[in-house]
């Protein structure tokens, strides 16, 4: 699959950087932040980038930087759509502690989009896991 090139570059811009910071922003320290992934992490774990833990999935594919981030998400739903439609049924919600930079997920970054529409964020480096919800079905509902 392509990249974007224009999409890459923009992402880089400085209108994309300050888009990103804009979005990071309405978040305050006591956000809870989730994560939509694989089941049998428990709590105290660490989740790592795909790249670091090996986790690669096929879907990463078409952007580059999905190797090197971990995912989190202040919608508790978001979270769940991915455990369910990724994970088939092997799927898990993840309450979080980021640890490291956060920015806008890097897809969701485009000219003409508000802060107030980003609800994607990834973590430049690791999330402490605080809770686990275990979640079944392979389908959103």
């Amino acid at each position: 699959m392509g990249m974007n090139t224009d999409h890459i570059a923009y992402f880089q811009s400085a209108e994309g950087i300050e888009l990103s910071r804009a979005a990071v922003a309405r978040y305050g320290p006591d956000t809870c932040w989730y994560h939509g992934g694989e089941a049998g992490r428990k709590v105290g774990d660490e989740l790592l980038p795909p790249m670091v833990s090996g986790m690669v999935k096929p879907t990463m594919t078409r952007s580059p930087w999905r190797f090197f981030l971990v995912y989190i998400t202040p919608n508790r739903s978001f979270a769940e759509v991915y455990a369910k439609s990724v994970w088939s049924g092997n799927g898990a919600i993840y309450t979080v502690r980021p640890k490291g930079v956060i920015v806008a997920d890097p897809d969701e970054l485009f000219p003409g989009v508000s802060p107030e529409e980003i609800e994607l964020f990834a973590c430049a480096g690791s999330a402490e896991v605080l809770e686990v919800e275990p979640v079944t079905g392979t389908r959103w509902k």
